[in-house]
């Protein structure tokens, strides 16, 4: 009988390694929104799309990559928790690492992987020689029997974003990092370098990143930006808030709710679908549009709503936290973005004809490379402005760039993007100037950017801003030319 028994809880482990649906919703117990009895994780629309995503890896090269962004309160950091303690639980030697934001998150999730172990079924439970607010080691806890029986002898080990060598110097078969747009921007980096030598691309190995967006998080977008192009070894997966089943408020009895125009548009383009990120067509329902009612005005603005609980992979990053523009206006030229028609570089000198701009490039802009990109050619009888702001050129610096502008529709035709030495930037901008019918090139002169203005006058280029007195009853002219970014 107890031979039978071993068999029966072997093959019910076997399964269970083969379906991580089934396994959740049998042994992974959490706690509800509302609170009350437990339940068991069944996949909600959002969490099958992450699923069908890792599990299509998986089939296509044996292990998991993937970099998603997600909405506030989307079971996604559950469901990768359940994903590594399906591995860890049920498998030899895997062990596993989670990155959280701070200690306060790091102790959430363990407290969900702890409740994960206590509520498995006996016959499937493997052996736990230890459970600390940092590891669960799955082995045999009498150590005298461990050599005839040593249990899984796999790990679950949480760590905060704080600790930047939590990778370090271990082999790990799982990776989960939990908001990621959240980590300090100073560190996140160094944290990286430090954790992905650590999961080697071999079958079984699994990295998930997950983060809602946040203003300043910047490595976690360019990553995003990078899985979306399809660049790259992570596959990207989105999902807008209104996929996730629970973001719904019920009607009071009579309550009735007139669409704003807002909502109408919100409507209209969840029912068209999202292809470029596999976003299904969805009809949205009353129900939802007065949860999002709901919850934006528990916000401060829309922006904050929109960052939170994202339509759409831009308009997550589309912050109000110190913006200068309007926020409405910058959703409605969100829409007309478009990738540049050629990206070229500027050839020949000061001593050579002007044959610039002759060497075309295929490709898409990428904002962690050099470039020139032209996205409107150059018109006749049209007058541009082109704004210069000059950095050191230090590799891993910041960028020197200009933006040259159309000045009767103010349309961004041209946008130049480089790592370059502060002198060596005036040629480049000399020729791109002079491409464009000698646009007014304006030049911030607070640091870098006085070389190169002092540089591009000594060029005598014709058309460049004279500083402008504006201290005085009537601005006047100096003999400076150039701007400086002051408080006055």
């Amino acid at each position: 009988m107890a031979t039978q028994n071993r068999i029966r809880a072997a093959a019910k482990r076997a399964l269970y390694r083969a379906d991580f649906k089934g396994f959740a919703a049998e042994q992974l117990w959490i706690k509800r929104r509302e609170g009350g009895p437990l339940t068991t994780l069944q996949l909600d629309t959002a969490q099958l799309l992450l699923d069908a995503k890792i599990e299509a890896d998986f089939a296509r090269r044996g292990y998991c990559r993937i970099v998603t962004l997600k909405g506030r309160q989307s079971g996604w950091s559950t469901y990768a928790q359940g994903r590594l303690f399906h591995a860890a639980a049920l498998r030899d030697n895997y062990d596993t690492l989670l990155i959280a934001l701070d200690e306060h998150n790091t102790t959430n999730i363990f407290s969900m992987a702890h409740l994960f172990y206590e509520k498995m079924d006996a016959d499937v439970k493997p052996m736990v020689r230890f459970s600390s607010k940092r590891e669960l080691l799955f082995a045999n806890p009498d150590r005298r029997l461990a050599l005839e029986n040593p249990g899984l002898n796999s790990r679950m080990s949480f760590q905060s974003s704080s600790n930047v060598l939590a990778g370090t110097g271990v082999t790990r078969q799982a990776l989960h990092a939990s908001e990621i747009a959240k980590w300090l921007e100073s560190s996140v980096r160094d944290l990286m370098t430090s954790l992905m030598p650590a999961i080697h691309p071999v079958p079984g190995t699994m990295v998930i990143m997950e983060s809602t967006a946040f203003s300043g998080g910047d490595y976690f977008r360019a990553m995003c930006e990078k899985a979306r192009e399809g660049d790259g070894e992570y596959v990207w997966c989105f999902v807008p808030w209104w996929l996730n089943c629970q973001n719904t408020m019920p009607l009071l009895k009579g309550e009735k709710i007139t669409l704003t125009s807002e909502e109408k548009s919100i409507i209209k383009f969840a029912a068209k679908g999202q292809p470029r990120d596999d976003v299904p067509p969805f009809d949205i329902t009353i129900e939802q549009i007065k949860w999002a009612r709901t919850k934006a005005g528990e916000l401060d603005d829309e922006g904050e709503f929109e960052q939170e609980y994202p339509r759409s992979f831009g308009s997550a990053w589309l912050s109000r936290d110190f913006h200068v523009f309007d926020f409405d206006r910058l959703r409605v030229m969100e829409k007309e973005l478009r990738a540049p028609l050629r990206l070229v570089e500027v050839t020949g000198g000061l001593n050579m004809k002007p044959a610039v701009l002759t060497i075309e490039k295929g490709g898409r802009l990428e904002d962690d490379r050099d470039y020139i990109a032209i996205f409107d050619e150059p018109r006749d009888g049209v007058k541009y402005d082109m704004g210069v702001d000059v950095a050191a050129g230090i590799e891993g610096g910041d960028w020197s760039v200009a933006e040259v502008i159309r000045r009767d529709t103010g349309e961004q035709v041209a946008e130049y993007h480089k790592h370059v030495d502060p002198v060596d930037l005036t040629d480049e901008l000399y020729w791109l100037g002079k491409f464009y019918n000698t646009a007014h090139m304006i030049i911030e002169v607070n640091t870098y950017g006085l070389a190169t203005s002092n540089h591009m006058s000594r060029l005598t280029y014709p058309n460049i801003y004279i500083w402008r007195r504006w201290d005085n009853v009537v601005p006047k002219l100096s003999n400076l030319t150039g701007f400086r970014t002051t408080w006055e």
